[in-house]
């Protein structure tokens, strides 16, 4: 029997330059890559100076409506490898893991640090429990965003085995950094965190 390459999919309510590079690279390993989004960028990212990435080798798919996103949704089976926005407050794809969950078809949760200091707090956790215990066959795994949030999943239920930590991804391209002069009296901070 032949080896067949998985297909990818990445789930995302719009384009994130953070996943948009991953998503490249993976392509670029002659995988195809479907990068399905709602929306290209929101507006507030845009005033964030977020600028569109260019997909050269991955297939990016835009669909705004439930229904769009069903016709699609046919094409997936059990045997791809589905990669997803969070499990709430992310619009249409909360709709597709819904569908999912109906088809047994497995995927995989990102989800970042999860904000403690809200009022709805404990809201948020009761919401969590459920929903790691709605999916619990569904989720291949979560992958995880900030150093708290895998005892946090725990806590909330899910299984220590299946959470593996993640970050974001930029372009490892620094050929465009302009270099300053050495006498220069020009200062650059740069932080990450």
């Amino acid at each position: 029997m032949l080896y067949k390459r998985k297909k990818i999919w990445f789930w995302q309510s719009f384009v994130s330059p953070h996943m948009a590079y991953l998503v490249e690279a993976i392509a670029s390993l002659h995988t195809k890559v479907t990068y399905v989004v709602n929306n290209l960028v929101t507006e507030d990212r845009k005033i964030m100076g977020w600028n569109l990435t260019k997909l050269l080798k991955s297939k990016l798919v835009i669909k705004k409506n439930k229904h769009s996103l069903k016709n699609l949704i046919s094409n997936c089976d059990v045997y791809q490898i589905h990669i997803m926005q969070g499990l709430r407050a992310n619009g249409l794809i909360h709709f597709v893991q819904k569908i999912f969950l109906k088809k047994n078809i497995k995927f995989w949760v990102i989800i970042e640090n999860i904000d403690e200091t809200s009022v709805n707090m404990i809201a948020k956790r009761i919401v969590y429990r459920l929903l790691f215990y709605l999916y619990r066959n569904n989720i291949s795994g979560v992958l995880a965003i900030g150093d708290r949030l895998r005892n946090w999943c725990i806590e909330r239920g899910f299984d220590s085995n299946k959470i593996y930590p993640f970050a974001y991804f930029l372009s490892d391209d620094i050929s465009r950094t302009k270099r300053i002069k050495k006498n220069s009296s020009v200062f650059r901070f740069i932080f990450v965190g």
